[in-house]
């Protein structure tokens, strides 16, 4: 079979399709294209709600990081100075 053949034999069974069937088809298509937005709105939902827990949480480990730096170093200050134990005690302690 030659290309032209093949083509030919292509469009004739195009051409003999009814508007009943194209009908048909048109209605599973637009059926296929509402699931697929619903699924794609469902999926953007999904991905906003991430994205916002991801935030949050970074959000609590950087402040949790800046606290603990904060303790770190104040700790740190207290074991190499002997001078200041009192003044660094009373400033992070309330005394």
């Amino acid at each position: 079979m030659t290309q032209k053949t093949k083509t030919t034999t292509k469009k004739a069974t195009i051409k003999t399709t009814s508007k009943a069937e194209l009908a048909k088809a048109l209605a599973k298509d637009e059926k296929k294209l509402a699931k697929d937005k619903v699924m794609l709105a469902e999926a953007e939902e999904r991905i906003v709600e991430m994205t916002i827990g991801e935030d949050v949480r970074n959000a609590v480990l950087i402040v949790s990081l800046l606290i603990n730096m904060f303790i770190f170093i104040a700790w740190l200050m207290m074991q190499v100075t002997t001078e200041y134990d009192y003044a660094i005690s009373a400033v992070i302690f309330g005394r």
